[in-house]
């Protein structure tokens, strides 16, 4: 009884949700948009016969958790397998609603979706703090991360750091990374490592979405390594044509945006801020150059605003592996023909790296 918060401490793993069911920590005396009940995995014992510890783990598909903390667990905090279409809804994963610190949770990631879970909804929830990534998607199709604090507190205006980047998608098709609608973006900010990484992934849109500044767009709270990142990821949209599909990708501690690998082809980098505030008036330069094209062939990139970078160029595309600098990733190839850059702003220029008759 009473307001809470209330601690669940188990001594074992939970079971595995195997049924559809409503877990709504949101019912609770005392809840106001902080979880007043705390799962906390730092007493749980793991068998060692057990592959894959977890705080959650639910293979049931059409499932809720929603309005719960998840901490210390001896594993990824939330994982999604095999059954989709899942909503993960105003929770906190890896941030103690009592202190609002962090108490990681120590697997991959602090929330995952395996084994081909597609449809699932991830939103309005709290990943930071934990141990590796905030969000993993491995394969699966169609699944959603909207509205999330990704590396930040609840009010997205400190870091609580992701271990190992806030984003981590590998495989799978049809992901939706934030949204143009009010509220969809995610603040993917303050993690350690990248902010939004994609690799073997296809048809995806990364949308609306703060990468490297606070919520309201307007201060630095940059990811330690680049802000989006493909890798081998063709066919995948950042930004587009309207207003409300613009993602804010500035202050971060490498590029703001880079497509690398012989696969990465096909992608559309469309109407971002890149290097500015969500106004566009204020310098929040990423450290390297703001779009890094390596050996990555026929991509688009349009209609963005490069500036403030502190790279070797605002927008910069490179051929070879002799010319090409910042490490290795992808496919290797020497092709990075057929890329198209139009109708973007630039507050420092164009520098392209490629081999003689390329």
């Amino acid at each position: 009884p009473g307001e809470g918060p209330r601690r669940i401490a188990p001594a074992t793993l939970l079971p595995i949700v195997a049924d559809p069911v409503v877990i709504d920590g949101t019912t609770q005396p005392g809840w106001n948009g902080t979880p007043v009940v705390i799962v906390d995995g730092a007493s749980t014992a793991v068998p060692p016969e057990v592959d894959g510890a977890y705080g959650f783990g639910i293979t049931a598909g059409g499932s809720t958790l929603r309005g719960l903390g998840v901490v210390n667990a001896p594993g990824r905090g939330v994982v999604l397998s095999t059954g989709g279409g899942n909503v993960v809804e105003s929770n906190w994963i890896g941030v103690d609603p009592a202190t609002g610190e962090a108490a990681p949770n120590r697997g991959e990631s602090g929330l995952a979706m395996l084994r081909e879970s597609g449809g699932n909804l991830v939103v309005g929830n709290v990943i930071s703090g934990n141990a590796g990534s905030g969000v993993g998607i491995h394969d699966g199709v169609a699944n959603a991360v909207r509205g999330n604090r990704i590396g930040t507190d609840a009010s997205g205006t400190s870091a609580i750091p992701n271990g190992s980047g806030g984003i981590f998608v590998s495989g799978g098709a049809n992901h939706r990374i934030g949204g143009a609608a009010a509220g969809e973006g995610n603040v993917v900010s303050g993690n350690t490592g990248t902010g939004i990484y994609m690799q073997n992934v296809t048809a995806t849109a990364v949308l609306g979405n703060f990468v490297g500044v606070d919520a309201a767009g307007l201060k630095p709270l940059g990811n330690a390594g680049n802000g989006i990142q493909l890798v081998d990821a063709p066919k995948n949209t950042i930004g587009g044509p309207e207003p409300n599909d613009r993602n804010v990708i500035s202050a971060n501690q490498g590029e703001g945006v880079r497509l690398d690998g012989a696969l990465s082809a096909g992608n559309r980098v469309q109407g971002n801020h890149i290097g500015l505030s969500v106004s566009g008036f204020t310098d929040l330069g990423n450290a390297a150059s703001g779009v890094y094209i390596r050996r990555a062939p026929a991509n688009v990139v349009e209609q963005n605003v490069v500036a403030g970078n502190d790279g070797f160029a605002g927008i910069a595309v490179c051929g070879t592996q002799t010319f090409c600098g910042g490490g290795d990733a992808g496919t290797p190839g020497s092709n990075a023909g057929g890329n198209v850059i139009r109708q973007n702003s630039l507050g420092l220029d164009v520098e392209l790296r490629l081999p003689p008759g390329k």
